[in-house]
């Protein structure tokens, strides 16, 4: 399914569709920003819209995620690591052939370094990246059955200038989804596609999606969210498998 929630505010242009399922949620949603004209070319936003206040207990629990993707017996653990030895990289400059599948990834910076990921050519896929480097991707990057994870607090602490696609286009298969977490924000000013997989930031999160490109996603936002214009947002019927989650507890009596 994708969902979109702040328990501030939720800014969008205009010219996007909103499928069937589609949540966009805040406190009050009276409260969206979008121009006049939104409320006539955002097709199904009207359905999509409800009122909520979640607490994202998930923010404060990202050191555990983080701990788990070394724990083989943790609910967080990704199952196509085989090693949880972390394999250091020399460079921070990288493409897909420098990470061996099925492993964790370390890299460290200084003060506001960038890690820049190039994978273009060919798909980064089956490791974990932990760092707290700024993490850039090259245009037209694709990532499948991966995390990013870094503890970088910028506001573009995870950033593509376009082209940049979360998750395999497979038709809501929930395998081959993507994990971002980070400690700042996230930014794609131009074409994301996301497919069954999720981004959790701390700080802001802003994109404009390719049409048709965004099918069972989940973006939670410690600070806002600001989608842009001419998005199709799809629903996912069935589970979006490996994505992170919290237990939540009632009192009963």
């Amino acid at each position: 399914m994708f969902s979109t929630h702040s328990n501030t505010v939720i800014e969008m242009e205009t010219n996007s569709v909103f499928e069937s399922g589609v949540v966009v949620s805040m406190p009050d949603y009276q409260n969206l920003v979008m121009p006049l004209a939104g409320w006539g070319s955002n097709i199904g936003i009207d359905d999509a819209l409800a009122d909520a206040y979640i607490n994202l207990r998930i923010l404060n629990q990202l050191d555990v995620i983080r701990a788990g993707l070394y724990d083989d017996q943790s609910e967080h653990f990704r199952p196509y690591i085989t090693d949880v030895t972390p394999i250091a990289l020399t460079s921070r400059n990288v493409v897909p052939g420098d990470f061996t599948e099925g492993r964790i990834h370390t890299l460290t910076c200084n003060g506001m370094q960038s890690m820049r990921i190039d994978a273009n050519a060919a798909v980064l896929q089956n490791v974990v990246i932990d760092t707290n480097c700024k993490i850039v991707f090259s245009d037209n990057s694709e990532v499948e059955n991966a995390v990013i994870f870094t503890t970088n607090t910028g506001d573009f602490s995870v950033s593509s200038p376009a082209g940049l696609r979360l998750g395999a286009d497979d038709n809501c298969d929930p395998a081959g989804g993507v994990q971002v977490v980070t400690y700042g924000g996230f930014r794609v000013p131009a074409g994301l596609e996301i497919y069954s997989s999720q981004v959790i930031a701390k700080g802001p999160i802003q994109f404009a999606a390719n049409a048709d490109g965004v099918d069972g996603g989940s973006f939670i936002s410690g600070e806002y969210i600001n989608a842009t214009s001419n998005t199709t947002m799809g629903n996912c019927p069935n589970d979006q498998g490996e994505v992170f989650e919290v237990d939540l507890f009632r009192m009963a009596g």
